[in-house]
């Protein structure tokens, strides 16, 4: 089934928050683990802001998964856990 614009865009949200909430990451933590600034994933994950397709990989390199799968209905399950913790991201290494 094909989705709509404003349904593919809910999914994006969606999937992005789960995501994010299943790593028990802060949006801060996500805002820097992908290069964007933090309101720009609290706008995205209200739904307010659009993610482009750069700040969909972004987003998807920095929560340890794909695009398609952040573009895909229902792929992470909203947990019903507490407020999420900050986590250490490892750090790239220096060739």
């Amino acid at each position: 089934m094909s989705l709509t614009p404003d349904e593919l865009c809910r999914v994006v949200r969606a999937n992005v928050l789960a995501r994010r909430r299943e790593l028990k990451m802060t949006q801060a933590a996500l805002a820097a683990a992908a290069g964007v600034h933090q309101p720009h994933v609290a706008a995205i994950e209200r739904g307010a802001k659009i993610p482009t397709i750069e700040t969909i990989a972004k987003l998807a390199e920095a929560l340890r998964t794909t695009p398609d799968i952040l573009l895909r209905e229902d792929a992470f399950a909203l947990p019903s856990e507490g407020p999420p913790q900050e986590i250490s991201l490892p750090q790239p290494q220096a060739t």
